[in-house]
């Protein structure tokens, strides 16, 4: 899929990289991938890339929520890995979620080149 869209040699952060699903029928080495996620220290709302500096950024974050940890357990669970469980988020479930989409959308849209479209 990423081919429809991305240059080969394009600069891609994926941001939310996990354990490389997204990746796993790409050619390695087609493209200049930063594979980072909150494991490995990145926060996909506070991106440590330059303004402009990348060509594409993949974000398929968790998205589901699961109270304790009990559904679905062999999967990336939001609140694990986000903490929307702690006291002190004071957002509900899905507003925690609507925050994350938001505040990685801005921060993609920060570290993006501009490009303008042909319509």
């Amino acid at each position: 899929m990423i081919s429809l869209y991305v240059d080969p040699g394009s600069v891609v952060a994926d941001v939310t990289y996990g354990k490389g699903v997204f990746w796993k029928l790409v050619p390695l080495g087609l493209y200049d991938l930063k594979a980072t996620d909150i494991s490995t220290g990145v926060d996909c709302r506070e991106l440590p890339y330059a303004d402009g500096s990348l060509d594409c950024v993949v974000f398929d974050p968790p998205f589901m929520h699961s109270p304790g940890g009990s559904a679905h357990a062999g999967h990336q669970l939001f609140e694990t890995n986000y903490r929307n469980n702690e006291a002190s988020i004071d957002k509900s479930d899905h507003g925690a979620l609507l925050d994350l989409y938001f505040k990685a959308s801005d921060e993609a849209f920060r570290v993006l080149k501009s490009t303008e479209f042909i319509s």
